[in-house]
């Protein structure tokens, strides 16, 4: 026999998810990268449990770009790069297969970042001309 939960438990769930949206509109407002995997994963749990949010390339181009800026950021950073991180977010970024999206598209879009962080890390005067 199959639980459900009577409709007034839903409101149970309302404050944490405010909350948690109101902290993830935060983060995107203030630009704070170091909490981009967090929205992220937000995104994710929220288009899984309501998929008609966004359509799975938009997903998949959201979670791409979030990823890319990250990395990104870790090298714009005025010390050395911390190369195994960023290459741990570029594996990462090369072996998620966002949904299965299956669209040259979305291909071209993670190489364009990978051959760009990559070319970044291994060019130090390129890297400080790119943030300029």
């Amino acid at each position: 026999m199959e639980s459900v939960l009577p409709l007034s438990s839903l409101r149970l769930l309302v404050p944490p998810l405010r909350l948690t949206s109101a902290l993830m509109w935060q983060v995107v407002q203030d630009q704070n990268v170091e909490q981009f995997g967090k929205l992220e994963e937000f995104v994710s749990v929220m288009t899984n449990l309501m998929p008609e949010l966004l359509s799975k390339r938009q997903r998949a181009t959201l979670i791409v770009g979030l990823r890319a800026k990250m990395i990104l950021e870790m090298c714009r950073g005025e010390l050395p790069v911390d190369v195994q991180t960023v290459k741990s977010h570029i594996h990462r970024l090369q072996t998620t297969d966002l949904l299965k999206v299956s669209d040259s598209d979305m291909e071209s879009l993670q190489d364009s970042v990978l051959q760009l962080v990559l070319s970044l890390l291994e060019d130090s005067f390129k890297r400080q001309h790119f943030f300029q």
